[in-house]
């Protein structure tokens, strides 16, 4: 059985969906969130070995991340840092643990999965992945399951 953990960042949080053989199976915590405050030692740390004991937990063979949609003009320095940090906090713990983690963009998940190129990724994940699994979904993790789905070698066939 195969387990890929997709996440789908939005500032300092990372939204998740484990997707199995099976499809999408629920996770507890829905998001892993980098503390507020300081950017700085005692909190990165505790992030890490936070997530470094729930990827522990779930065992994901590989974690893919979504890219963000590319945006007009350069995005502010100050809004992609929390993202920025929480992903790298992400892949050193994911490294800790042994796993993988690549990168996959919205193009990309779309072309995997055969996804029409007219409409929001959002709009398709609605009707693609129609069962929601756990909370905070629409928008957020269905998204993840998506990225993670275009890597499973099962696909959307999964669900």
């Amino acid at each position: 059985m195969m387990k890929v953990l997709g996440v789908n960042a939005s500032g300092a949080d990372l939204w998740v969906a484990l997707y199995g053989d099976g499809g999408p199976e629920p996770t507890d915590p829905v998001k892993l969130s980098l503390p507020a405050g300081p950017e700085g030692g005692y909190a990165l740390n505790a992030f890490r070995t936070t997530v470094g004991h729930t990827l522990s937990e779930w065992s994901p063979d590989l974690i893919v991340i979504l890219s963000p949609r590319s945006p007009q003009g350069d995005p502010a320095w100050k809004l992609a840092l929390p993202r920025v940090t929480a992903e790298t906090m992400l892949i050193l713990a994911a490294t800790d643990c042994n796993i993988d983690v690549n990168r996959v963009s919205q193009s990309q998940v779309r072309k995997n999965l055969s996804i029409a190129k007219e409409g929001g990724l959002r709009d398709h994940a609605k009707s693609l992945l129609p069962v929601k699994v756990g909370t905070h979904w629409t928008g957020k993790r269905d998204l993840a399951a998506l990225a993670a789905a275009s890597v499973h070698p099962a696909g959307l066939v999964a669900c």
